[in-house]
């Protein structure tokens, strides 16, 4: 069982907590003119100031007028202008670091003032600032189709996130994102510690969802992720203020459920929920999607030895996996040691960059975001059977048909089935495509040595983990049968077992 825990805070309380006299004007002592303080995020009812030396939350380039930073509920620029509408939940924020150096004691702290300075480290150290260590801002409609500034120049040299094809990295549908370092020792004036030594990207999002007070919206990014949990205020009359705590208990054998509990209090106000919506409860209700996709789920039932029970993992948890308990296939997987899970066919490892580690990349390339290949899959177990051995070929396995070359056919030492799950003594042998790597022989495809364009310049190593030490098979895909009750012959796309 797996227990993922989210803590809320839902109050309706504005609270401002000015700075010291002494602090009120203080700035940053040897910052240049690119000091970045006039950048900020509006989207939906918030508008905030985001810095590129650690503060966020104060207007302390006077843009609007006032000392604090941060405007709910935002309705326009005008109505900030003209001293309308400019409540405000916060006075200021700012990133707190500290840590032990050899037991010294190291503190890092953006307050009212800062003691971070903009850029990335070189060498060890800070940088001389540079008007480009700045904040930069994407919009979802200022992308490649409609560039804006900052994304024709965005700083990819600096640290910038990227996509696979080096295009920046929009998260959400507006987003801010800057790099600032601590390696200034004259800018830790606040408590005279030194400094860490860390260099920080910070990347802040928004997405426009118009209409609704969104408290907490946890979103794990791709819908074969853990989950989410997103509460939305319904009577602003009976919020408490006090924190409480969700608890998602993912189990192999039952229903996902749910917990909520008051911690200020100590009351556990729902126990063991399975529906997706929970009751108005202290003024908020929560909504839940389960995104614990088992449409898929990878497990090992048997080994050389005879059946496994309990089943053992048959893919990498680590990697996003639907495995049993989430676990990682363990050294009980196989008769002696050794370990292999289901993966997808890579493009060219770790080193030669290759970005096939993922679960959602593995279900991607599967299905091809295709309704009627995902269609076709469901209520079906998969079954792939090694009941031959390379030491001694041509006994058990089967035959695989190397389709993308020569379209001959070679023994392999596994079978691949589908069986209905409504009715088990249904079976139907499936016809194994293999892509391989020319030697007519279902192997490790020559890792350790550069064969074809699928490997990288270690050979045939998979991404799946950061070190260059992971071989993987020939891919092959699962073909139906033609003349499986008139059906005509697909593919669910590549993968390959590591």
């Amino acid at each position: 069982m797996k227990k993922i825990l989210f803590v809320l805070l839902i109050c309706s309380l504005t609270a401002f907590a000015l700075p010291p006299d002494s602090k009120q004007s203080q700035q940053h002592s040897n910052m240049s003119l690119s000091v970045d303080n006039e950048t900020f995020i509006n989207a939906n009812k918030i508008l905030m100031f985001v810095t590129n030396h650690g503060n966020f939350g104060r207007d302390l380039g006077s843009v609007i007028g006032y000392d604090y930073g941060t405007f709910y509920p935002f309705g326009n620029m005008y109505d900030l202008e003209n001293r309308l509408n400019v409540s405000s939940p916060l006075y200021a924020a700012g990133i707190w670091l500290g840590g032990k150096i050899n037991d010294s004691i190291h503190v890092s702290i953006s307050e009212y003032s800062s003691e971070y300075v903009p850029g990335p480290m070189l060498n060890g150290t800070f940088q001389t600032d540079r008007p480009e260590f700045k904040v930069y801002k994407l919009y979802f409609d200022s992308l490649a189709d409609n560039p804006n500034e900052d994304y024709t120049n965005w700083p990819v040299d600096q640290g910038a996130p990227v996509d696979s094809l080096g295009n920046p990295l929009l998260k959400g549908h507006q987003m801010l994102w800057s790099v600032f370092n601590d390696a200034d020792t004259a800018q830790h004036t606040n408590l005279n510690s030194n400094p860490l030594g860390i260099e920080i990207h910070q990347t802040t999002y928004a997405q426009y969802e118009i209409g609704v007070d969104t408290v907490i919206y946890t979103d794990f990014l791709t819908i074969l992720s853990e989950g989410t949990v997103q509460g939305e205020v319904v009577d602003t009359s009976q919020i408490t203020g006090d924190e409480y705590m969700v608890i998602l208990n993912y189990n192999d054998t039952t229903p996902d459920y749910w917990t909520l509990i008051n911690t200020t209090s100590g009351d556990t106000l729902f126990d063991n929920q399975t529906s997706d919506t929970s009751d108005i409860i202290e003024g908020f209700q929560l909504t839940f999607s389960f995104g614990r996709d088992r449409t898929l789920f990878f497990e090992a039932i048997a080994n050389g030895a005879g059946v496994l029970d309990p089943p053992e993992s048959g893919a990498f948890a680590f990697q996003g996996f639907p495995t049993p308990n989430d676990e990682n296939p363990s050294w009980e997987q196989q008769v002696g040691q050794g370990a292999w899970g289901i993966h997808t066919g890579d493009n060219g490892g770790t080193s030669g960059g290759g970005n096939r580690g993922s679960y959602l990349t593995f279900y991607d390339r599967t299905f091809r975001v295709d309704p009627d290949r995902l269609a076709r899959f469901e209520g079906y177990d998969w079954e792939i059977r090694f009941t031959g051995s390379n030491d001694n070929p041509g006994v058990g396995g089967g035959y695989a048909v190397n389709a993308f070359t020569d379209n001959l056919a070679y023994w392999v030492p596994f079978e691949l089935w589908r069986i209905n799950r409504d009715n088990p003594a249904e079976e139907l042998r499936l016809i194994p495509w293999i892509f391989g790597d020319g030697d007519s022989t279902f192997n490790l495809s020559s890792y350790g040595s550069f064969i074809h364009d699928n490997c990288g310049p270690n050979g045939c190593e998979h991404s799946a983990s950061g070190a260059d030490n992971d071989p993987y098979t020939d891919w092959f895909y699962w073909q139906i049968p033609a003349d499986n009750f008139g059906n005509i012959v697909t593919n669910f796309g590549d993968s390959a077992y590591m």
